[in-house]
């Protein structure tokens, strides 16, 4: 929807650009024809134009810049959604490695405790 107004807009700025542009020759041919009234008259007519292209002009712009947010807005929210993503993988990977490291203490816990009995003789023959 406001990519279709914004077209609009921009077809109306041109459109208004063109008259423009033919009011200032028309107002030239005008002045130089001594034909000062209508000289007069073109002017006050492409003084209103310009002011109406100019509003116009800065309707589209912030709709562009509008369209430009909401674009913005969307990525953020993509990324931000990705973010939220990678964070609870990373979670789910930390788990999983700190399972493994207390396993792997609890394996060397138990190997302790194997030897642990003949470092005891192999300790108490040395010191007798």
């Amino acid at each position: 929807q406001g990519e279709a107004e914004a077209g609009r807009l921009q077809l109306e700025v041109k459109g208004l650009q063109d008259q423009r542009a033919r009011l200032e020759l028309e107002l030239k041919l005008a002045s130089s024809s001594r034909k000062f009234a209508e000289a007069a008259e073109l002017s006050a007519e492409l003084k209103a134009l310009c002011v109406k292209l100019d509003g116009d002009e800065d309707v589209a712009l912030q709709q562009q810049v509008l369209e430009q947010v909401e674009t913005e807005k969307a990525s953020l929210a993509a990324e931000s959604a990705r973010e939220a993503a990678l964070q609870r993988e990373l979670q789910q990977e930390q788990r999983s490695l700190d399972r493994r490291r207390f396993d792997l203490l609890l394996e060397h816990l138990e190997a302790v405790r194997a030897v642990l009995p003949e470092a005891e003789a192999a300790q108490a023959e040395l010191l007798s």
